[in-house]
C-alpha cells in the first residue's frame, strides 16, 4: 500500500512541475503598496497555499468548539458511572 502512495505523490510532484514548466511566464502583481513580478506557477503556488492556510485557519473554530463539547460530554459520562 505504501508503495501506491509513493507512487501518486510523485505522480502529483510530477504533474505540478509540469505545470510549472508550461507556466513560467512572468506576471505582474498589482496591489495597493506596489507591485510584484514573478512566474505565474509560483504565483499560482502562493495563491493556493493562502488558500489551504485560511482554510485551515477558518475551521479551527468549529474543531476548538468541538473538543470543548467532547471534553464535557466525556466529563458527563464520568459522573454517571459513578
Amino acid at each position: 500500500m505504501k508503495i501506491v502512495r509513493y507512487f501518486f505523490y510523485l505522480l502529483i510532484v510530477a504533474v505540478l512541475l509540469a505545470l510549472a514548466a508550461v507556466n513560467s511566464q512572468v506576471v505582474t502583481l498589482h496591489y495597493y503598496w506596489g507591485e510584484w513580478v514573478l512566474p505565474l506557477s509560483l504565483l499560482i503556488f502562493f495563491v493556493l497555499c493562502l488558500g489551504c492556510f485560511l482554510g485551515l485557519l477558518l475551521s479551527l473554530g468549529p474543531l476548538l468548539k468541538l473538543r470543548k463539547e467532547r471534553s464535557q460530554w466525556r466529563r458527563q459520562a464520568k459522573n454517571v458511572e459513578k
